[in-house]
């Protein structure tokens, strides 16, 4: 079991989200803000708070980006 972070510079594919399309996108450097969601690269699953974060993440290996709802992917 493992849960990483994505790392700025690293390019992923997000599928679309409602009111933006994603698609491969560089991960920028974290900007600090707290308003977006969780996702998980290896599951391409968007986790849109806390609770489904970690109930995720509780078992099995995962690669989470911070989605930013300003910025897009950034690293968490």
């Amino acid at each position: 079991m493992g849960v990483e972070a994505v790392k700025a510079g690293q390019v992923i594919a997000i599928p679309q989200i409602p009111d933006r399309r994603l698609g491969q996108v560089e991960v920028k450097t974290s900007c600090g803000k707290n308003n977006g969601h969780w996702y998980c690269v290896v599951h391409k699953e968007h986790l849109q708070n806390n609770f489904m974060k970690d109930t995720h993440i509780a078992k099995g290996n995962h690669i989470l980006a911070w989605i930013c709802h300003e910025h897009g992917a950034e690293e968490p």
